[in-house]
């Protein structure tokens, strides 16, 4: 019997949502802890790649025609999400197709030079980055095709998603002269 393939790709240039690249959460109560990523790819982007890999992935592990049928059931995990159908209350995922990738180990992590990214604070939800991914085929408590996340890299900065103002938004310059009345402000 033929040892199967795994086939890794790297994903096209994305903004990051929800990015544990550091620390391992939660996403159910009781599941086990992943890094994670929710990439946010540009409808215009090409990520027929990615689709590629998870029609492979669904046809190796339930052949063609029973992953084809149940491809068509609403049951179906499949990868690929519309941020205009399913995630209406995010900032960001207007005009995106979003994709999972998750992992339970911590993946490799390097910046646009591919020098390694040891501080925290350089990669945050917002930023610009790829990933190298693996498509895999799941049929646990439901059916569907998932990506694991192996390897990130940021490309760029972009603007956070915190929901929390900058300091330097907040503030005007100070100057020990001006007056200050609290009524003036409340």
């Amino acid at each position: 019997m033929a040892k199967k393939q795994i086939v890794k790709a790297v994903t096209p240039k994305f903004r990051a949502a929800f990015l544990n690249a550091f620390r391992p959460q939660e996403f159910e109560d009781g599941s086990e802890p992943k890094y994670g990523v929710i990439a946010l790819f540009p409808k215009n982007v090409d990520i027929s790649k990615l689709e590629k890999m998870a029609i492979k992935a669904g046809i190796d592990k339930w052949g063609k025609e029973d992953f084809q049928k149940m491809r068509k059931s609403p049951k179906f995990w499949w990868p690929f999400r519309d941020g205009d159908d399913e995630r209406t209350d995010y900032d960001g995922f207007e005009d995106k197709i979003f994709v999972n990738f998750t992992t339970k180990m911590k993946p490799g992590l390097v910046d646009s030079q591919r020098e390694p990214i040891l501080d925290e604070s350089e990669v945050y939800s917002g930023c610009f980055m790829r990933a190298t991914v693996v498509a895999y085929a799941f049929d646990n408590k439901s059916k569907g095709i998932g990506f694991s996340l192996q390897n990130l890299q940021k490309l760029s900065d972009g603007e956070p998603f915190s929901g929390r103002s900058k300091a330097e938004d907040d503030f005007d310059e100070w100057d020990e002269d001006d007056d200050f009345d609290m009524d003036d402000d409340l």
